[in-house]
């Protein structure tokens, strides 16, 4: 890979996805690559290596300076020699570098729908954070303020990963409060720094940040959701139903709660925001990118859409996850006195909330968070398909043919597929 490309991604990265995977400092980061240490470090070198790799994955195409006919092939080049490199470094002892790589790496993989290969390299992420024990401020081997609230950021990132792997594969998360703890929420630093146009960045690092932590918070909600589902769908004794669905019920308001308490900058509940998005957007979904062969780059959006894309999808999700285990749990145990919960009428309520949102946003701010927002998306309308296709009114059938539009129109043109013979 050519310098000059790996740091156009590097400042990619730091101005769109950073906010979503805060997993360095950015102006020591760039600092180092100014001073050309990824030319003697080899450890560093993986690391910048696997943000590229990373931000490949999931920037839109048109931001990547790469040919679109070669763009897979690049990117599956830059995921085997991350693997390779990765092996090394493990192999030399494992660190905090080989950890952020790891991440990265199954967000690649990730991108490409390589889920066998995905979930395995999940795995030893999971195992790298306990192994390292990010978890505990007094063992985490961070020397000073600034590499201890990284490290706690990765901490964070691992425990959202944990637990949307979990919603998606209905499994028991594996990393619990439970089991270590609480753990201190990420803070903001003093993260100003200069991007590739060299002006300062439109969302300042110390604010940037508070996007992120508000999202680990929904995903502490969300764990007490899955956990409660977990132990809540073996017993069947009614008085213990009647006490897991009045639990369900208050965390479903604490996550309600949640998104009024957000920070203003990530807020959603403006309506008319909503409506002047709506209209200053309403085109860009077909007009935004109409010549995709060109080279010209796809209007970049404002990174606080992109953080709220991420944020509204969360709580979303909880929402649902909600819903659907107090269905489950009901129906196994034959509760009579369950109050009236129509799972139905909630899904196709959030999917038409959730097309109007994603009609609301400019289409690369939603692309930017890769497929791991589209995943969120789609297991809200999985849901809404549950009943068979012919069940569904006219309305209903719609919305969902109108959420495969958005689809379709966001993955042509923003992730990166195989080049197929036609």
């Amino acid at each position: 890979m050519p310098r000059e490309l790996a740091l156009d991604l590097q400042h990619i990265y730091i101005d769109y996805l950073w906010q979503l995977v805060p997993l360095l400092h950015p102006p020591s980061h760039l600092h180092a690559l100014d001073a050309g240490f990824d030319k003697e470090s080899p450890e560093f070198l993986t690391v910048v290596l696997a943000i590229a790799t990373y931000t490949t994955a999931l920037a839109p195409n048109a931001w990547i300076d790469v040919p679109p006919a070669e763009l897979y092939g690049f990117l599956v080049g830059c995921i085997e020699t991350l693997e390779g490199r990765i092996k090394v470094m493990v192999a030399q002892g494992l660190s905090f570098s080989c950890l952020v790589s790891q991440y990265l790496l199954v967000a690649a993989l990730d991108s490409l729908d390589l889920h066998d290969q995905s979930m395995l390299a999940w795995a030893q992420v999971v195992q790298m954070t306990t192994m390292l024990r990010l978890f505990e401020e007094d063992v985490s081997t961070a020397t000073d303020l600034l590499e201890r609230e990284t490290h706690l950021r990765m901490y964070w990132l691992v425990f959202g990963g944990d637990k949307s792997h979990s919603c998606s594969f209905t499994h028991p998360p594996a990393l619990r409060s439970v089991d270590f703890g609480p753990v201190t929420h990420v803070q903001p630093l003093p993260d100003e720094y200069l991007s590739a146009e060299g002006s300062l960045s439109k969302v300042p690092r110390s604010e940037a940040i508070l996007g992120f932590r508000y999202v680990s918070r929904l995903f502490e909600i969300l764990e007490k959701a899955e956990i409660l589902y977990h132990a809540g769908r073996f017993r069947l004794a009614w008085d213990e139903v009647r006490a897991t669905l009045n639990r369900f019920d208050e965390i479903n308001f604490e996550n309600e709660k949640a998104l009024a308490g957000c920070e203003r900058p990530f807020r959603l509940d403006s309506g008319d925001l909503l409506a002047s998005d709506l209209e200053a957007n309403a085109n860009s979904w077909t007009s935004a990118e109409a010549d995709s062969s060109s080279h010209n780059r796809w209007d970049r959006p404002d990174p606080y859409v992109v953080a709220k894309a991420n944020i509204y999808m969360t709580q979303l999700i909880t929402k649902c996850y909600i819903s659907k285990a107090k269905q489950i749990i009901v129906d196994r145990s034959g509760y009579p006195f369950a109050p009236e919960h129509d799972h139905a009428r909630l899904t196709r309520s959030l999917c038409e909330e959730l097309l109007f949102i994603l009609r609301c946003w400019p289409p690369q701010a939603v692309a930017v968070n890769g497929r791991t927002v589209l995943g969120k998306v789609r297991w809200i309308a999985s849901h809404r398909l549950e009943q068979n296709l012919e069940d569904l009114d006219e309305h209903d059938q719609q919305v969902l043919l109108d959420m495969l539009t958005v689809f379709g129109n966001i993955e042509a043109r923003s992730l990166v597929t195989p080049i197929r013979a036609t």
